[in-house]
């Protein structure tokens, strides 16, 4: 029975794969759900998004509990990702915020790095930004499915206990890499959750399913970051820029055309590299913050905050927003625009806390 079932949960990870492929870009993106001092409960999916000119959602004004909600969660990440890993502990009542996932496990968890449809769906969007930081556009993709059952160990440190089967759960997570410029890239990413909820239900995890640890984008990323750096023969702690391309999540872009709103006036237009908009923590910190606390902007931030061990102490002071091509007006904050098909990209600088 065992067997029958683990057959079943193979076929459906492979079916999953090549279904994702193919519908994928017909398929609605799920929103990041993060906590302040916890761990991550989703990532920015990309996964489904549609990457035509005609995905087209309503600019609509975000509501002001969810914007402090944001503003507030953004406060709280900067604050911890500025600290030592002994003053986090401390913070967090005792408990440490490292994350377990220090070493790749990923193909001992049923992830499969795929190649074949590993083109960066950012294409030629970003060039305009690599040129004007003096970065010369030399990726690494990394592109890896949870599409077969994995072992999945308690243990994360001596991995001696007895392995559990793990359901392949179809996620997808498929970052790009400049390592020499300590450049990170999220791409086309569907998280754990998200994928299980689709396959199994919003319950899936009262069912007895047993899935790979390997659950949120900045976990994710770190492995890939490492595996990049491996390759590539950088220096991990070299992480200088974040870039979250082409924000297709509804809550970010509300939080995003809010805050940007709120610093520049009505009707601010977000313009292409060189006339882009940016906040930082010093000109504009509740806006800055805001846009921190974004589904998107959140998982930048867990990334820096629970790997300092690896990575060192490394805070978020400022972020860019701009489009590859056409300028995007943000005319009304209460409906009307193209904000999905706009492309809109958000750039955050990473850099050591001053002492």
């Amino acid at each position: 029975m065992a067997l029958m079932r683990l057959s079943f949960y193979t076929f459906a990870g492979i079916l999953l794969v090549v279904l994702s492929f193919y519908l994928g870009p017909f398929l609605q993106p799920a929103a990041d759900v993060t906590t302040v001092l916890g761990r991550e409960l989703g990532g920015t999916s990309h996964f489904g998004r549609n990457i035509s000119d005609d995905n087209v959602k309503l600019t609509k004004r975000v509501s002001d509990a969810a914007y402090s909600r944001a503003v507030t969660k953004g406060n709280s990440l900067y604050c911890l990702m500025g600290m030592t890993v002994a003053q986090a502990t401390v913070h967090n009542g005792g408990t440490s915020l490292e994350s377990a996932l220090q070493d790749d496990i990923f193909e001992l968890e049923g992830w499969q790095r795929f190649e074949s449809d590993s083109t960066p769906y950012f294409g030629n969007y970003l060039d305009a930004a690599f040129a004007g930081l003096g970065i010369t556009k030399n990726l690494y993709t990394s592109n890896k499915i949870n599409s077969v059952e994995g072992s999945i160990h308690e243990d994360l440190e001596q991995f001696e206990d007895d392995p559990k089967d793990g359901v392949p759960s179809g996620a997808q997570f498929m970052n790009d890499f400049i390592v020499d410029a300590g450049v990170i890239i999220a791409d086309k990413n569907k998280n754990v959750n998200n994928a299980m909820q689709e396959n199994f239900g919003k319950n899936w995890a009262s069912i007895g399913l047993v899935v790979t640890h390997i659950r949120q984008w900045s976990d994710a990323v770190f492995l890939q970051w490492m595996e990049a750096c491996s390759f590539g023969s950088g220096s991990i702690s070299n992480v200088k820029y974040i870039f979250r391309s082409w924000i297709t999540n509804q809550d970010t872009q509300e939080i995003v055309f809010q805050a940007l709103t709120t610093a520049f006036g009505s009707s601010p237009t977000i313009g292409t590299w060189t006339a882009r908009l940016s906040l930082t923590q010093a000109e504009h910190p509740n806006e800055f913050f805001a846009v921190l606390g974004s589904p998107n902007g959140a998982g930048s931030a867990y990334l820096l905050l629970t790997h300092k061990e690896k990575l060192g102490v490394k805070t978020i002071n400022k972020v860019d927003i701009f489009v590859p091509n056409i300028p995007y007006t943000i005319t009304s904050t209460t409906g009307g625009g193209m904000a999905s098909a706009a492309k809109i990209m958000l750039l955050f600088y990473v850099e050591a806390p001053v002492s």
